[in-house]
């Protein structure tokens, strides 16, 4: 019995090599194959430079206003998509739907980002009778 069970592992094992291989593959083009290749380059006029701290400032205010009021045609959604956003001051700043595809957040200050202050209530413990 044993003499018959080995050659079957020795099947089960080499399929199952190959379909990690095949598996791997797969995963490599896809990562390969980003948006940018798909149809989606970025456009941003920040590809590949640092943001200065007002225009991000002015930036992020209008994506705020575009996702309030929703969508309006005088606010722009942010596209700062492969954007040097190093040690950007980013702290509560809504992102929501923003375009940050491939920028670059090393050391930026996220702090609840994407929660800005007035969604969020009052620690019990903190409000005042």
């Amino acid at each position: 019995m044993p003499s018959q069970l080995f050659p079957r592992l020795v099947i089960v094992h080499a399929i199952l090599i190959v379909m990690l291989i095949m598996n791997s593959s797969s995963f490599v083009q896809a990562q390969k194959s980003g948006p940018a290749a798909q149809g989606n380059p970025c456009l941003s006029p920040y590809k590949n430079k640092p943001v200065p701290d007002k225009i991000l400032k002015a930036i992020v205010e209008s994506h705020g206003q575009w996702l309030d009021q929703r969508y309006n045609q005088d606010d722009r959604r942010a596209d700062l998509c492969q954007a040097d956003l190093r040690q950007a001051a980013l702290d509560e700043a809504n992102l929501e739907r923003a375009n940050l595809e491939g920028a670059i957040l090393r050391q930026a200050n996220l702090r609840q980002s994407n929660y800005p202050k007035r969604v969020w209530p009052e620690p019990i413990s903190q409000k005042r009778s």
